[in-house]
């Protein structure tokens, strides 16, 4: 399971065709190739990809506030994308 504290649930990322956890360790699912494929064709269909260039001073900030408040980077960005949106909607 997982060996880090910020999150009570494993996140886990797909790298080289591997299931990997946060903490690196490698988990106990197999990842094959239907599973990949499956992940592919979902990402393809589902999911855009926002490149988000920072300063690193700022990319600092941000991470220290995404962990201080127990988030992830990127959860922590769409939560600020959410809370925005929701802002502008209200107008």
């Amino acid at each position: 399971m997982c060996t880090h504290s910020i999150c009570a649930i494993c996140y886990v990322y797909v790298f080289a065709g591997m299931w990997y956890n946060r903490a690196g360790g490698v988990a106990d699912m197999a990842y094959n190739d239907k599973q990949y494929a499956a992940s592919v064709k979902y990402k393809a269909a589902k999911i855009k990809r926002v490149p988000l260039d920072m300063q690193l001073s700022e990319y600092d900030e941000l991470k220290r506030a995404a962990t201080d408040h127990g988030e992830t980077v990127n959860g922590f960005i769409k939560a600020a994308i959410r809370e925005r949106l929701a802002k502008l909607a209200g107008k």
